[in-house]
């Protein structure tokens, strides 16, 4: 991790509020060019949601949320040729406070390194270990 030509740390949100909700209906309305009155119902539905989640299910949900966009990422920078290695495993909690994170009412999920890796790699010819498509997948 100390050679990543760059480093993220993908973050979720511990509660999602109606703010967050409002936030998000004001951007969506912009992108489409929609009036945010418009999108009254939708935002009432999605506040009814977040408020019948508890704690758990919506640290559950939102920590999802931030696995599509670490999906999204790693499936961009195959595109570009990027090397890109996922990470769990870390201690959050020292992420969370060495960026702030609590107080902006976010917890570290999950880390992303990203760059090209060193031609001296000895491990990028090794075997990769892979389950079946027969362990991953079942056809009926």
């Amino acid at each position: 991790m100390t050679d990543a030509s760059e480093f993220w740390a993908f973050c979720n949100k511990d509660v999602v509020t109606d703010e967050d909700v409002d936030t998000f209906t004001a951007l969506r309305a912009k992108t489409t060019g929609t009036e945010v009155s418009a999108l009254g119902g939708y935002s009432d539905f999605v506040k009814g949601k977040m408020k019948e989640k508890s704690e758990s299910e919506m640290f559950n949900w939102t920590a999802k949320q931030t696995y599509i966009a670490l999906g999204n990422a790693l499936a961009t920078a195959a595109e570009l040729g990027v090397d890109a290695t996922p990470m769990e495993g870390f201690e959050a909690d020292q992420y969370n406070e060495a960026l702030g994170l609590k107080e902006q009412g976010y917890i570290t999920c999950v880390l992303l390194a990203l760059g090209k890796r060193h031609e001296e790699d000895s491990y990028q010819h090794a075997p990769k270990t892979r389950k079946s498509l027969e362990n991953l997948f079942e056809s009926k």
